[in-house]
């Protein structure tokens, strides 16, 4: 699945969202073509403010203050290419999907910037992982033959074999979780992606479980 097919699909799947507040720059994610099979439904797109990063912001209280959640700051992702969700900079714009659940006055006091802030640092370079589910076809793709010389001796015969059953834990554990999520299993996935990232961290699967997870935030909070 492409990016921007997977994008759409999201924001098909999204709750209807409020007028915009006045003073702000905002969004339309307007629905594009789907691959073959894709389920659709006749939403009109995702409407999110663009704001300024404040000192002392973090996705999670962005999220909080635009949709009353701070557990759904995933969302953000979606819509922006951070790197690391863990760290943005000051005056940095970050695109935010607007919630009908947050009253209109309390979204256009979260998007009211600070008067005048000096900027901390420089913006980290982003970019957005492509989904790799091609990977996913064989087993072959991470159980590649790990060419041991035999002067190597037995440790790194060892090593080798304990690379190779790491990687198919690591695959199958991955799709699981995929499968939970095929399934629209929504919490289920949620929780399997979250215990994977946990357990691989540095995963080549790590950026493609990180936009599901995200994904089964944005579906279950459709709901």
């Amino acid at each position: 699945m492409t990016r921007h097919a997977r994008k759409t699909a999201l924001a098909l799947l999204l709750l209807s969202l409020s007028t915009p507040a006045l003073g702000q720059n905002y969004f339309m994610y307007t629905p594009r073509a789907a691959t073959p099979g894709e389920k659709t439904s006749p939403k009109d797109g995702v409407l999110v403010s663009e704001i300024q990063v404040r000192k002392g912001d973090t996705l999670s209280g962005i999220s909080r203050r635009f949709s009353g959640r701070g557990s759904y700051y995933p969302q953000i992702l979606l819509f922006n290419d951070i790197k690391n969700p863990h760290l943005i900079h000051v005056d940095d714009l970050v695109r935010v999907p607007v919630s009908k659940s947050v009253p209109t006055a309390q979204r256009k006091q979260a998007e009211t910037p600070p008067s005048a802030q000096q900027t901390e640092g420089k913006p980290t370079a982003r970019s957005v992982s492509e989904l790799s589910l091609g990977d996913l076809k064989t087993d072959a793709a991470t159980d590649r033959t790990i060419n041991v010389g035999s002067s190597r001796g037995q440790k790194h015969r060892a090593t080798a074999r304990a690379t190779r059953k790491q990687a198919k834990s690591e695959q199958r554990q991955f799709k699981q979780a995929l499968k939970s999520y095929r399934r629209e299993n929504w919490t289920t996935a949620l929780q399997q992606f979250d215990r994977f990232l946990a357990d691989n961290p540095s995963s080549r699967f790590a950026a493609d479980a990180s936009l599901y997870k995200a994904d089964c935030y944005l579906k279950l909070s459709s709901q």
